[in-house]
């Protein structure tokens, strides 16, 4: 069993390596969209699963960057947006964020309450969702498949806990 951990980090640290190496990789790791986010999400669990923390810290200070570049002040993802699946790729990315932040967490980088100085934020990408999925507005996007309501559920769980918000918590139960 010790051997077998041993030899699943080792390859957990070369896939690292070749990730941030490799002609694919560097191309993911430069995408502005939701192919950089999950980068950095599969990045930086390898590295903090091979004990490379500080690279991993490393890692997320540079995705306050990536965070500023793909969210607006207002919690638009415009490049998202220009999708024709527009509504699900948002969700997506969203989820990829959550997962960086959720690791960031444990290399000490706070993700969930990091906002630049004109407000981009994990908190307004939810909040620029929150009133579409409530019904209170239309999605104003292309979306050629139907909206699964339950995968932006699962988002507002996590907001609700990390933000100590019941009106999350409650939209989630309503999209149940």
């Amino acid at each position: 069993a010790a051997r077998d951990a041993e030899g699943l980090r080792a390859w957990c640290s070369a896939y690292a390596g070749w990730l941030r190496t490799s002609r694919n990789g560097r191309e993911e790791a430069a995408a502005g969209n939701n192919h950089g986010t999950w980068y950095d999400a599969q990045v930086t669990a390898l590295l903090l699963y091979t004990g490379r923390a500080g690279e991993a810290k490393a890692r997320f200070e540079d995705a306050k960057r990536r965070l500023a570049s793909q969210i607006e002040p207002d919690g638009r993802q415009p490049r998202e947006l220009t999708r024709t699946r527009s509504w699900s790729y948002s969700v997506m990315n969203l989820h990829g964020w959550f997962t960086v932040a959720r690791l960031a967490g444990e290399a000490g980088v706070d993700l969930w309450h990091y906002r630049t100085a004109d407000g981009r934020s994990l908190r307004a990408a939810v909040d620029y969702l929150a009133p579409f999925a409530g019904g209170d507005a239309r999605w104003p996007h292309q979306q050629i498949t139907p909206i699964a309501w339950d995968e932006f559920a699962t988002l507002l769980d996590q907001a609700a806990r990390v933000w100590a918000d019941g009106g999350y918590a409650a939209l989630a139960a309503r999209l149940r």
